[in-house]
């Protein structure tokens, strides 16, 4: 196994959070149901890659805010530029290890998803919405609430 294969995993391969597995097939259900959201409207050139970096964005701002909840707890100091490269840095990283693992096979997983039961396909539906929510909440929380504004 090399590095790469080993970053995969962890990131997209076998996390657990509040009960839920959150693994490889999940992120492929998540790009599916986004690109579906994405074909409804109607002046979206490439649904499905704009699918994907909302989906990448969603990641990193996951990642953001575990950072920034072990910033409040340890009470690290960084400069600014340090930040913007860490920022800059994590976030190629993660849309680099999605774009191999999840969306050269979007469409493979498509067919699959797809050939789901309709209350599978709800369930599947349900989750995607809060993640997306779970995501965009915590966030703002730790924005607002952990991290220290300074100017």
């Amino acid at each position: 196994m090399n590095s790469f294969e080993l970053i995969s995993l962890i990131l997209v391969g076998k996390l657990k959070c509040a009960g839920a597995r959150i693994d490889k097939s999940s992120m492929n259900e998540l790009l599916y149901w986004l690109i579906k959201d994405f074909q409804k409207s109607k002046n979206n050139d490439d649904p499905s890659f704009n699918a994907f970096l909302v989906l990448t964005l969603t990641c990193c701002l996951n990642i953001f805010s575990l950072f920034a909840i072990i910033n409040y707890c340890c009470k690290l100091s960084y400069t600014k530029d340090a930040v913007i490269f860490i920022g800059f840095v994590s976030y190629l990283t993660v849309l680099a290890i999605l774009y191999f693992t999840v969306y050269l096979d979007r469409k493979e997983k498509a067919n699959t998803i797809e050939n789901y039961s309709v209350n599978r396909q709800k369930k599947g539906r349900i989750n995607y919405w809060i993640y997306l929510l779970g995501t965009i909440a915590t966030f703002v929380f730790v924005i607002f609430y952990l991290v220290d504004h300074k100017l």
